[in-house]
């Protein structure tokens, strides 16, 4: 027992030697000594991404790969702060899973959640020093996870439930007329799958994936009933249709059906074939034109009129392009004498204000014109025809004169048809004529001239027409 004192002493003197010579106790640190080591080792885990590990004392901070020891140090004496140390892990886990236990030696040690929306948990074991240096107890952990359930919803509607291990891919939205559906964006980037979407970002804290359907709008090729192409490849629902042109004729419009269109409606992309072809009806009026028929004499020469003299001349009003006119028109339908003939061919096509001129050959006989001069009308005068012989019915205007060809030997009929207000009479007042006036059956009223040519001059007669009170 004595001799134990005096080693005891012994070595308390020495102690105080070796202190003596040495460093200044308040530059030394607690890791200068022998502090007390705690073991962690990282036994695996599925679906983890990385682990990383730190503590209060700062004795270790890093990344801790799997199958790896790393090791936190505390201090041995109770009133230093280093004495009691927290070891803490930070794990991130793959994209789709969230970390569900923690098993092996770990105590009661918990999960927090750091960032579920990122997959970011934590967990923590708290050591204390010892008296003594020692070793605490060893920790082997192993991690486990499970995958999240998501919900995948396109606005309101929810179109999948299931997991990143899932390969199913989302169905296709319905796209509406005029357009074809080309896929489905999350976070302004293409996706098929719930892992897709996951990669992307698109799942929000609640497990909740919102998806955008994306379409394009179908090119369409325009046509007319004819084949006409009147809309290019390009046009989509919307844009608007090219004016139709038909030569000689006026555009009135397009037609669907009964409904006229200016742009692809979308009742025409649903009528369209195969090949996105629609078809529309075009609707035109015809243009109408002048055609002066110049008369000339010519006992010499009749297949021109430049060696004989012009008559005159006679206007055809309203002749639709497109007409051709032939010599038997000029004499059948238009009332032009059959002694005249068309200078340089047998016909013409009207596509425009036309001029045609005309040669006879009459050595024994010439002709006259008959003129008529519609003067004046009282109110009460509704309109005013006239016919000569068998040729069309015109309108005649006030102030308006017609011009009748008279040929030697030819009698001519001209009928004038007059309808009146009602409860009207018509009265006609024509220098030298009878003024006789004929009521017709369907209520209008008539009145005639006949021309004879024998050798004398023209006749130029002018009327005016009253509405008088019908007895």
């Amino acid at each position: 027992m004595k001799n134990k004192k005096i080693v005891s002493v012994l070595s308390i003197a020495a102690l105080t030697t070796m202190l003596a010579g040495a460093v200044d106790a308040s530059a030394l640190s607690w890791k200068d000594g022998a502090p007390a080591k705690y073991y962690f080792t990282y036994s695996g885990g599925e679906h983890i991404t990385s682990v990383y590990a730190s503590d209060k004392n700062e004795t270790f901070n890093g990344e801790i790969k799997e199958g790896q020891t790393i090791v936190t140090k505390t201090g041995t004496i109770v009133w230093r702060d280093s004495y009691t140390n927290v070891t803490t892990f930070e794990v991130d886990v793959d994209p789709g899973y969230k970390l569900e236990s923690i098993t092996g030696n770990v105590g009661d040690a918990t999960i927090e959640t750091v960032d579920a929306k990122n997959g970011i948990y934590s967990f923590h074991f708290t050591d204390k020093g010892a008296e003594a240096w020692c070793f605490g107890d060893d920790v082997d952990f192993t991690l486990n996870t499970a995958p999240i359930n998501y919900t995948v919803k396109n606005g309101e509607d929810t179109i999948l439930t299931g997991t990143v291990e899932s390969t199913e891919e989302f169905a296709a939205a319905e796209a509406k007329p005029g357009y074809k559906f080309v896929g489905w964006e999350a976070n302004e980037k293409a996706v098929k799958t719930i892992k897709d979407a996951v990669d992307a970002g698109a799942a929000d804290e609640n497990n909740v994936i919102s998806l955008t359907p994306k379409f394009e709008a179908i090119e369409y090729t325009v046509k007319d009933d004819k084949g006409n192409i009147v809309a290019t490849d390009g046009t989509t629902i919307g844009s608007k249709l090219l004016d139709g042109v038909k030569e000689g004729h006026i555009f009135d419009g397009w037609f669907f059906g009964d409904n006229e269109v200016e742009t692809i409606t979308e009742d025409m992309v649903k009528a369209a074939d195969e090949n996105n072809v629609i078809t529309v009806k075009g609707r035109y009026t015809v243009n109408k034109y002048d055609v002066t028929v110049e008369l000339y004499y010519n006992n010499d020469n009749e297949d021109g009129a430049e060696k004989g003299s012009y008559e005159g001349n006679r206007t055809l009003k309203d002749i639709e392009y497109g007409t051709t006119i032939t010599k038997s028109d000029l004499y059948d339908v238009y009332g032009i004498d059959k002694s005249y003939k068309i200078i340089g061919g047998e016909a013409v096509n009207v596509t425009g204000d036309t001029t045609i001129k005309v040669v006879r050959v009459d050595r024994n006989h010439g002709r006259v014109e008959e003129k008529f001069i519609y003067d004046g009308a009282t109110e009460g005068i509704k309109s005013v025809k006239y016919q000569v012989d068998n040729n069309p019915v015109r309108t005649l205007d006030v102030h308006e004169a017609i011009t009748v060809i008279q040929s030697f030997g030819k009698h001519r009929n001209v009928v004038f048809t007059v309808e009146v207000e009602e409860g009207k009479a018509l009265k006609l007042n024509c220098p030298g004529s009878d003024n006789v006036v004929k009521k017709n059956d369907d209520g209008t009223y008539s009145f005639s001239f006949e021309t004879n040519f024998e050798g004398l001059g023209g006749t130029l007669r002018t009327f005016t027409l009253e509405a008088v009170d019908a007895e």
